[in-house]
């Protein structure tokens, strides 16, 4: 084989699609490597060949064909690679879209991940699907999107994972589910050795769940602090030109006019007495840095 299904997959990955070419109708495969798509190796197997391997489990295994791996610093890499199993039993990721085969069975999961982790919790799962109300016996490509979710967070908290990686997992979700998903993840964080980095559009959910908010904004971080700290320091003003023109500079953060009137966005110790004055919300302060005027 001298293609792959990624044109800049390592040396690695392509030596395993080779062996994979070798034993073509000999045997069966018993791991997946994939980048994004779960299925993405076999069905370039599939279309190579054409024929569909049988698989027998899957691994998700974290590459990057747009790291230089041989230019990284060893002794940087050292501590990873020697400990990179066990780091990674403590990592539960869950991404906006599902990365386990849509032809599983609910009930079915634990037996493709369960073999991955050696923390893995089969009680623990089973329990999820009952507190979450999943069908067991239903496919997953027949689950809603939320249900779908609630399975990928399920089998993210049933290997014991201390840190949760959620890329806008409540995105597209209705409210109550949303808001039901957001209530397992604070329930999560009360042990105080978890902690979830939580990338998210919606900035509800930051307000309900986050310690820590960092906004990027056309590729720079525009602030990074703890949310609490951030919403107390700094106010929305709504102010008259004339008030506007007396705040000082060095204090004003940014400034919308609209039809109704001028904000801005202060230093708390900057509201004079009787100035109408609000708490910002982290939308207020995405806002106002990314579309006001200094």
């Amino acid at each position: 084989m001298t293609a792959t299904a990624n044109p800049n997959a390592t040396k690695e990955v392509k030596a395993v699609l080779e062996y994979l070419e070798n034993i073509r109708g000999k045997g069966l495969i018993t791991g997946l490597h994939t980048q994004t798509r779960v299925q993405e190796e076999l069905l370039f197997i599939e279309k190579e060949t054409g024929k569909l391997p049988a698989l027998c489990g899957f691994e998700l295994l974290a590459y990057s064909p747009n790291i230089n791996w041989e230019s990284c610093d060893e002794e940087c890499l050292k501590e990873l690679r020697e400990n990179e199993g066990q780091i990674k039993e403590q990592i539960g990721v869950v991404f906006d879209s599902m990365n386990l085969p849509e032809l599983l069975r609910g009930k079915d999961v634990g037996k493709v991940l369960g073999p991955l982790y050696q923390s893995w919790d089969q009680t623990a799962f089973n329990g999820y699907l009952e507190r979450f109300s999943l069908p067991k016996n239903k496919l997953i490509k027949d689950y809603s999107r939320g249900m779908k979710m609630k399975v990928a967070i399920a089998a993210a908290l049933s290997h014991r994972a201390k840190l949760l990686l959620l890329d806008e997992a409540t995105g597209g979700l209705d409210p109550i589910v949303r808001d039901e998903i957001l209530d397992i993840l604070l329930e999560f964080m009360q042990n105080p050795t978890h902690g979830i980095l939580f990338s998210s559009h919606i900035t509800g959910d930051l307000e309900k769940i986050a310690d820590y908010v960092t906004f990027i904004h056309e590729g720079q971080v525009r602030f990074s602090q703890p949310k609490d700290e951030l919403l107390d320091s700094y106010a929305v003003v709504k102010c008259s030109p004339q008030q506007l023109a007396s705040i000082d500079p060095a204090a004003l953060i940014s400034v919308r006019s609209h039809q109704y009137g001028t904000e801005a966005l202060v230093r708390r110790d900057a509201v004079w007495a009787d100035a109408v004055a609000e708490r910002p919300t982290i939308e207020d302060m995405m806002l106002f840095i990314a579309r006001g005027n200094r």
